[in-house]
């Protein structure tokens, strides 16, 4: 009986195994993948720093767009660390920094 079941699909039992399992295997790949990925996401704000924190907030709180010397004024922090902050926070990717020419500062937009 089994050897009509092959005839008729084509496909001998040890293959149609072979691609079943890699079919799991496919479907396991891609979901521990997107739970890693959005389990980065979230990592990337859990652990910052005081400045970080302080700053990243800031640019939620105000929205839109800020200057880089107005979290200067704003915060109890050097334009060093300030500076420093976003650089780091904008290798994480939550927030982008455009240079203004006009103003000689950077203009800062928070994700």
């Amino acid at each position: 009986m089994n050897d009509h079941i092959s005839q008729a699909s084509g496909l001998s039992p040890w293959l149609l195994v072979a691609l079943l399992t890699g079919l799991v295997g496919l479907i396991w790949y891609l979901i521990r993948n997107y739970r890693r990925g959005t389990n980065n996401m979230n990592h990337r704000e859990e652990a910052l720093p005081w400045e970080e924190a302080a700053v990243l907030a800031l640019g939620r709180q105000y929205g839109g767009t800020m200057l880089q010397t107005e979290f200067s004024e704003m915060l109890p922090m050097d334009p060093d660390q300030v500076a420093t902050a976003l650089k780091s926070l904008e290798t994480r990717k939550l927030v982008e920094r455009h240079w203004n020419v006009e103003r000689k500062t950077f203009e800062v937009v928070t994700r």
